[in-house]
């Protein structure tokens, strides 16, 4: 099945046969307009633990938060 969408980005099927089936739409021909990215608000340490602890990870605690967050960030430079 192919088709194109509407000015919302919506499709109706109708006459859609049973069972798998793949449907194409083609590129969507609505202008892309990035939206501007919040910036972070700045935590404290206890803060971050506070949240971390809040989501069920209790056994990170302030002497193996940096070293988490060198390994998991991505930033090997930050020290």
């Amino acid at each position: 099945m192919a088709g194109k969408l509407d000015g919302n980005g919506h499709a109706l099927l109708r006459d859609v046969p049973d069972g798998p089936a793949k449907v194409f739409f083609g590129e969507d021909t609505r202008p892309f307009t990035p939206q501007p990215v919040q910036a972070a608000k700045a935590l404290e340490q206890d803060d971050i633990l506070k949240e971390l602890h809040a989501g069920g990870h209790d056994g990170i605690t302030d002497e193996n938060l940096f070293s988490l967050f060198n390994k998991f960030s991505g930033r090997p430079d930050v020290t």
